[in-house]
């Protein structure tokens, strides 16, 4: 058996109703982990300078992942911004000087259902690599992360380091989780695992990389489409998606 996973990029106000799904889902999925409350969750919905990565079974029409790039922007709050305020840490005077002649974004929103060929194609770290070679058609330049403790490792291959100013963790979302601020400067991969560092290059370089993997019984194939969509093209391809 094969499977067909599509991975596209939209901006997130330019479908309101996919995105409240790809929300919906994920609070769905933090619920399972008994996670809730967490700041300005759906802030981001309306939000111009927000980017959806989704990750689609073509098959079934289901959205199977998600991950986000918030870019900065001195009207709208990044969720790390928010976040660290918690801790009476103020970031503004940080990024306004960081925005100031470059792109800054945070990375954010990462999610994947618990289904069994999700966890065997490793499609969390997928979606990390796929956002990171999205980044240079954005043009961003500083991209910060504030992953937990669970998902630290794969940001570590994918080449973030933990940023200079902020090397201890946060208890957060609640005290069963330690968070860290991490940074990276995309067009640098320097500190990637070798294969990923590979993967993320190969798919800046063709638009319509294309990935298989095989396991015992079943293939998957992830179709990276790294060119933003346009609407008239995202539509049909997301509008059954549940």
């Amino acid at each position: 058996m094969t499977t067909s996973i599509k991975i596209v990029a939209f901006r997130a106000i330019d479908y309101p109703e996919i995105t409240e799904n790809i929300f919906y889902e994920h609070t769905r999925r933090l619920m399972e982990f008994n996670v809730t409350g967490l700041i300005n969750s759906d802030a981001w919905l309306t939000n111009p300078f927000v980017y959806c990565l989704s990750a689609i079974d073509e098959d079934r029409n289901k959205i199977l992942g998600a991950i986000r790039i918030h870019i900065a922007d001195l009207v709208y709050r990044m969720p790390m911004e928010n976040v660290l305020r918690q801790f009476n840490i103020n970031i503004q005077y940080l990024l306004k000087n960081l925005t100031q002649n470059t792109i800054v974004a945070e990375s954010c929103g990462l999610w994947c259902v618990n289904e069994p060929l999700v966890k065997s194609a490793n499609l969390s770290l997928k979606l990390i690599i796929f956002h990171l070679a999205l980044c240079t058609h954005l043009n961003v330049f500083h991209f910060f992360a504030f992953p937990p403790n669970h998902t630290l490792d794969k940001f570590y291959k994918s080449g973030f380091t933990k940023h200079e100013l902020f090397f201890g963790y946060f208890n957060y979302p609640n005290q069963n989780y330690q968070s860290r601020v991490m940074h990276i400067m995309p067009s640098n991969l320097e500190h990637a695992d070798t294969g990923i560092r590979r993967q993320i290059l190969a798919i800046r370089a063709n638009p319509n990389y294309v990935e298989r993997l095989e396991f015992e019984e079943e293939s998957v194939i992830i179709k990276y489409q790294s060119t933003l969509l346009k609407p008239q093209y995202l539509q049909p391809l997301l509008s059954k998606c549940g």
